[in-house]
């Protein structure tokens, strides 16, 4: 399944779907199967699994030689070489806080029925708010609110992205406040404060790959865990959610974060000699952005707390605001998005921006980057041509893109290299330390994120053999690149200090 995903990676990989394109093999994934998903008897599972055995023996040969014909076999085989890291990773699992576990669900519970009541109080009736009627009566009928649709199906939606616009433009709405406070924290406490901890106060998580061969988490084939990349990171209950996270007795956290990981890669690839002599002089190019994209002055140190006026809200916010919401913007623009994608991802992190404005921002950055404009149609140009993207060396790894050539297509196109590159830097990596490390030992992945654990005397070294495995040498347009890690570590995940 795995060499077919490095063929063919935006394709379902599951065993029935392969079986059914490789082989004149019956369906048979239901055989024997009972209302519960059990199989009504132990020869039943036998035949099963003796079936699986054989397609997947039968499948082989084929899916062999499309990674061969395809020239994507060496991205299988590093691929298949990571994985013993992964499952290491999988079984170990992270020691976590149990009593305060128990608290921070109690709590998140007590604010679902806050909410529950504040509605009640406020409507004079009961509302089932995990039902999708009921919400789109409540908030389009009882309240009177502008209809929101799904752009894709172009239905009416009560969901995330609909919730936040309409909040946006109600900020003083009870019942609306009601209803999202209902949503989060029921979403917090059922998906993390309520995920099920192994009988040795652990938490488990399986690994996979996506279509960037990036990293994904979900749950364990202990039947334990979830998916820990999708934690928020910008808000308090994402914190004390972090906070659970503990190291075994006698060790401490240490975490290993690319420094400005895709942006440096989108750089290299776009030949932006500005930004490129930025990263080497070691500037803070988040920071320069944020500068000229809000016309800060170029005079003041960058001072998080500090606060400044821009032009375009005329309202104060503190810098470091400005520097994190112009990491946003480039992030928007690197690939290929929209304003109003811009301005629904901004609304996800409770930045309320006009439409006019995320499209002005957008083409104030673009203008001053025309580097990555090029870069941009010429990889649209490449795709069209050969529908064929290599990634930078050493990795090479080959992706071939089939389908309509939609704007869609065009976006994922711009991702592939720089997302690609940095999940097999940090893949890598893992597969390094797991090998050749006896101080260090991985525990998490989430997106440029390495989380592991050392004891306290061996920190240093363990900073060191971290460094060596991530800060890999790539080759980018005849320039070498190689990305920078910062480390912090801290007593939990979710208080984790930086090390100068």
């Amino acid at each position: 399944m795995w060499c077919y995903h490095a063929s063919f990676p935006y394709l379902k990989k599951a065993l029935e779907t392969l079986t059914s394109i490789y082989t004149w093999e019956p369906y048979y994934k239901d055989d024997g199967k009972v209302w519960d998903g059990r199989r009504i008897s132990d020869e039943a599972e036998f035949i099963y699994n003796a079936r699986d055995c054989c397609v997947t023996r039968e499948i082989w040969p084929s899916v062999e030689r499309d990674a061969r014909e395809l020239k994507t076999w060496d991205g299988y085989c590093r691929t298949m070489s990571v994985i013993p890291s992964l499952l290491e990773m999988q079984i170990r699992g992270v020691a976590i806080n149990i009593e305060e576990k128990e608290r921070l669900q109690k709590t998140f519970e007590e604010k679902v029925l806050k909410a529950e009541r504040t509605l009640v109080e406020a409507t004079g009736q009961q509302w089932n708010l995990n039902s999708s009627p009921q919400m789109i009566r409540l908030l389009y009928g009882y309240l009177g609110l502008p209809m929101q649709y799904n752009h894709k199906t172009k239905k009416p939606t009560t969901d995330k992205d609909a919730l936040n616009r309409l909040r946006k433009n109600n900020p003083d709405n009870r019942i609306l406040k009601a209803v999202v406070d209902h949503r989060k924290f029921a979403k917090l406490a059922s998906t993390y404060a309520s995920m099920k901890v192994e009988s040795d106060n652990r938490i488990r998580t399986s690994y996979s790959f996506i279509s960037t061969y990036r990293l994904s988490s979900s749950e364990s084939i202990f039947g334990g865990g979830g998916n820990l990349q999708n934690i928020p990171v910008r808000t308090e209950e994402g914190r004390l959610i972090r906070k659970l996270f503990i190291p075994d007795e006698g060790k401490i956290l240490l975490a290993s974060d690319l420094s400005q990981a895709e942006a440096r890669v989108v750089a290299w690839l776009s030949n932006d000699t500005r930004l490129i002599e930025a990263f080497l002089a070691g500037e803070d190019v988040h920071w320069l952005n944020a500068q000229m994209i809000f016309q800060i002055p170029n005079n003041p140190e960058y001072m998080p707390k500090v606060k400044w006026r821009d032009p375009f809200t005329n309202f104060e916010h503190p810098l470091k605001f400005y520097r994190d919401l112009a990491k946003t913007i480039v992030y928007a623009a690197s690939y290929g998005m929209g304003y109003i994608m811009l301005q629904t991802i901004l609304i996800r992190e409770e930045v309320y921006l006009k439409a006019d404005l995320c499209k002005k921002l957008l083409y104030q950055y673009k203008a001053n980057n025309p580097m990555l404009t090029s870069w941009q149609r010429a990889t649209n140009e490449e795709i069209r041509a050969t529908r064929t993207l290599i990634s930078p060396a050493p990795f090479n790894r080959k992706r071939v893109f089939r389908g309509r050539l939609s704007d869609g297509l065009f976006r994922s196109a711009l991702a592939f290299r720089p997302q690609s590159v940095v999940g097999e830097i940090l893949e890598t990596a893992i597969e390094d330390l797991h090998e050749h490390s006896n101080v260090f030992e991985p525990l998490l992945n989430v997106h440029d994120e390495v989380v592991g654990q050392c004891t306290l005397e061996n920190i240093d070294l363990a900073m060191r053999e971290v460094k060596g495995a991530m800060e890999t040498p790539l080759q980018i347009n005849g320039r070498e690149l190689i990305i920078p890690c910062d480390f912090k570590s801290g007593p939990n995940w979710g208080s984790l200090k930086k090390i100068n």
